[in-house]
């Protein structure tokens, strides 16, 4: 009498191939009279080891597999499935490390890439809102893709592949573009000094320079709120600035010139010797120092250098009033 113990069979693994695309079953079998023969599944049968193994062919990802065993025994045959497939996903995995970056108009964008899984090296699918463009590499964690986009621009992760497989990835970046500032041209401005208080913010153009600026003297100390007193100590050549975030500030040259008042002094009235008539004479200051005297009669002299520049008239016939007008060309 020869009692034998029924079929046995364990799953020992159901492993994915590294492409994901297929996974092989493998399975111990004992008991029975040992002449196995293995059905509803193709593969290849070890009966020199004990247990005897069993190792499938590659099944297809997401394809369940069913079995039976059997042998010449009176032992029943064991029947198994269908079993389902394992989960044989791509463990390869993509992101930007940062959520958004800034650069100046026609500047390249370093967007850094992360790899948190998956065999290196990487490749990378994504998307700029109007364009694909797609196995991009290759990349590893720390890595940077480079864009220079015109405008602002989305940037979507869409796919990632490693040195086995490939699947889907999400993640977004903005790469915000900042236009470039505009101070403007260069401003000469000239002005009467007065003392009061003036914005030099009002020289400003908004029609060709951005109005957020500062002013700066030939320092390179701030105007405290643009503002300066229209006296002579005030002129200078000025540096408007205007800054960005991320771009190079911009700036202009503004050149000012305060005049102080034409002022005369020294007004000196003396008649000839044959007391006939008589010359005026006075000094002359402020201004641009380019002067010019207007006569009120047909007595015009002539302006002399010096420091003060001076005038002398000719001569005036006695019982004859005089007027002076003097200019220049400065604003006073």
């Amino acid at each position: 009498l020869n009692i034998i113990d029924p079929i046995t069979v364990n799953v020992v693994s159901a492993v994915c191939n590294l492409a994901q695309t297929a996974y092989t079953v493998t399975l111990e079998i004992s008991g029975g009279d040992g002449s196995y023969v293995v059905t509803n599944l193709a593969g290849s049968l070890n009966t020199s080891v004990s247990p005897a193994v069993f190792t499938s062919n590659p099944i297809t990802t997401g394809t369940p597999y069913s079995y039976t065993v059997s042998d010449t025994g009176p032992c029943p045959d064991v029947v198994a499935g269908p079993i389902n497939s394992p989960n044989c996903s791509c463990p390869a995995s993509a992101n930007f490390v940062d959520g958004s970056i800034s650069i100046c108009q026609g500047s390249t964008a370093n967007i850094e890439l992360n790899f948190p899984s998956g065999s290196p090296t990487f490749t990378i699918d994504y998307s700029d809102g109007t364009n694909t463009f797609t196995n991009q590499g290759p990349y590893v964690s720390g890595d940077f893709l480079q864009v220079t986009p015109a405008t602002t621009t989305t940037y979507t992760l869409t796919g990632v592949a490693d040195q086995n497989c490939n699947t889907s990835a999400s993640d977004a970046i903005t790469v915000v573009v900042e236009t470039p500032p505009n101070a403007g041209p260069p401003v000469t401005e000239t002005f009467c000094a007065t003392n009061a208080a003036f914005n030099l913010s009002t020289l400003v153009d908004g029609a060709v320079a951005e109005t957020t600026g500062n002013f700066f003297d030939s320092g390179g100390v701030q105007v405290p709120g643009n503002t300066i007193n229209l006296n002579s100590s005030s002129s200078d050549v000025y540096t408007y600035e205007v800054s960005a975030t991320v771009c190079p500030s911009d700036q202009a040259l503004y050149t000012i010139t305060i005049n102080d008042p034409i002022a005369i002094s020294n007004i000196l009235v003396e008649c000839n010797s044959a007391q006939t008539g008589y010359i005026v004479s006075f000094d002359i200051e402020g201004g641009d120092g380019n002067y010019a005297v207007a006569a009120g009669g047909s007595y015009a002299g002539a302006i002399l250098p010096g420091s003060p520049v001076s005038y002398q008239s000719a001569l005036i016939p006695n019982d004859t009033d005089y007027s002076f007008t003097i200019s220049d060309g400065s604003p006073c």
